[in-house]
């Protein structure tokens, strides 16, 4: 569901005053079905596992970097991830610029990335399982912390 804020960010949800944002790849299925974020079986594990850190999910943001869904949930058309380097295409790029407007105008003090796709359109970064937990620039939004995990999926 697009916020007032953001009308052509449908896969966008959340108080721009929340202070902890999630952001994912892009929607699947079920994100695509109840034009919600987050609305499927990964939504229901980032619930659980935010409850079980004592997070009220119902008081953050949630954000994709995409806000599509790829044909067949493929990716590698925006974005494909080399041994040595990282190819976008032009949808990503400008993907990755509405999204840095959306972060910008959030009161998020913490971005969570929820894997590789979304930690490299925050931080440039590849390696997510070795970053996962540690607090770590951004060069998207500076001045904000980036906590990257694994994605709920």
């Amino acid at each position: 569901m697009a916020t007032k804020e953001f009308p052509d960010a449908p896969f966008t949800e959340g108080s721009l005053s929340a202070k902890i944002c999630f952001i994912g790849e892009a929607p699947g299925e079920d994100e695509e079905i109840n034009r919600s974020a987050f609305a499927g079986k990964a939504g229901r594990e980032l619930q659980r596992l935010c409850s079980s850190a004592g997070i009220v999910t119902t008081a953050c943001r949630y954000e994709n970097v995409l806000q599509f869904r790829p044909d067949n949930n493929n990716i590698t058309p925006y974005i494909k991830f080399g041994t040595s380097k990282v190819t976008t295409s032009p949808e990503f790029d400008a993907a990755v610029e509405q999204l840095k407007i959306r972060l910008e105008a959030s009161g998020a003090n913490v971005f969570v990335p929820m894997g590789r796709v979304a930690m490299y359109a925050l931080t440039g970064l590849l390696a997510v399982v070795k970053q996962r937990g540690s607090i770590i620039p951004s060069t998207l939004v500076p001045g904000r912390k980036r906590i990257p995990t694994i994605h709920p999926s």
